[in-house]
């Protein structure tokens, strides 16, 4: 062990101790948040210490949509606010973000003025530099879970603070991973009409912060659907699942361990609804299937109809979807979750499966 009147590293006595209270500043304010429900205002606080930015916002990304939500916004205007957290995320801009944990400064990036974003989004209210950092949870489960955005009228962050910010990066990734907290992940994802969790084992509770202590009643179906989507890799899972006669508009989001809760759990959401486009369940069958890349003779074999039958279906999907192909029926269908839970949940006897499945790899469970 080294003795403690050593002269310590050069790197670590010149660390600016202000930065290091504010760091520590930032990771208790998220504790607060995530654990006891604080504003989280009170993170944006000690990022100011940090850099004083004039404007700044956090933002969370809905696991299942991929879209952005802000959680925290200091001196952007609606406006620009709801650009960075729609139309940004297609700007190259955003796109190098995502490729680097850097925190990537305008002047990084000398092309980035040139694009949209900077000459009719923020130079024309005065932004003349900016920082795009994308947040990520640590840990085995790490993800992309939403950016933080900072401008600035005239000064931009030296190098020393763009390490800073860096290093709370981490930190305020577990801030926007809504799946943290359940409660919290209900209120981004909609207001459901019917939320509970499920762990592998099919056990059913309550949304832990949610209002009513009883945990809800789910088909038992659904719940089956839940324990296989534990068993895979899969974040999150959406679509439509049969009840009887009435459908279900069903949401399923992986949570991620913790200390106190270390065993496999997801968040469902699921409310009665009509399948969309007017569909049929034999279309939405057959659809699902395209989805997963199968041919016209696989999905015959799957449902037990001609080719030609699945062709007739497909043409009238490409009309009551509005779509010209059937790769982008199957990009609508994945991207929309116009799929059915579980994906073959069609009364296929499990003998006509079982070629396609060593073929294709299909899951005959769940999506």
């Amino acid at each position: 062990m080294q003795d403690l009147d050593e002269e310590m590293p050069e790197a670590i006595v010149s660390v600016d101790t202000n930065w290091l209270r504010a760091i520590a500043s930032v990771g208790a304010s998220v504790v607060d948040i995530v654990c006891r429900g604080a504003d989280p205002v009170s993170a944006l606080r000690p990022l100011r210490a940090i850099v004083p930015y004039d404007a700044a916002m956090i933002s969370a990304r809905d696991p299942v949509s991929g879209l952005q939500r802000p959680i925290v916004i200091d001196g952007y205007d609606r406006t620009l606010a709801r650009y960075l957290n729609s139309g940004f995320l297609t700007c190259p801009g955003y796109e190098r973000a995502l490729s680097t944990s850097r925190a990537l400064r305008i002047r990084d990036m000398p092309e980035f003025r040139t694009t949209t974003t900077y000459r009719a989004y923020l130079e024309p209210r005065g932004f003349q530099e900016g920082v795009a950092l994308t947040l990520r949870s640590d840990g085995p489960e790490s993800c992309l879970t939403g950016m933080l955005a900072m401008s600035f009228v005239g000064s931009v962050p030296d190098d020393s603070a763009r390490d800073a910010l860096e290093t709370v990066a981490p930190i305020l990734g577990r801030m926007t991973d809504v799946r943290l907290t359940p409660a919290w992940l209900r209120s981004v994802l909609g207001s459901a009409s019917t939320a509970a969790v499920v762990d592998d084992r099919g056990n059913v509770s309550p949304v832990p912060g949610a209002d009513g202590a009883a945990a809800p009643s789910l088909p038992s179906g659904l719940v089956r659907v839940v324990r296989t989507f534990l068993d895979f890799d899969r974040v999150t899972l959406r679509g439509y699942f049969q009840q009887g006669d009435t459908w279900q508009r069903v949401q399923i989001v992986r949570l991620p361990a913790t200390p106190l809760q270390s065993e496999p759990r997801a968040l469902v959401m699921f409310e009665p609804t009509s399948l969309p486009h007017d569909l049929t369940a034999r279309e939405l069958d057959v659809l699902s299937l395209v989805a997963r890349g199968l041919r016209n003779r696989e999905i015959g074999t799957i449902l037990g109809v001609s080719p030609r039958t699945v062709g007739s279906h497909i043409e009238h999907l490409l009309l009551k979807i509005g779509l010209p192909t059937r790769a982008a029926l199957a990009g609508e269908a994945l991207d929309r979750g116009l799929l059915r839970v579980p994906t073959t949940g069609m009364n296929v006897p499990q003998e006509r499966l079982s070629l396609l499945v060593r073929r294709t790899h299909l899951d005959t469970s769940v999506i």
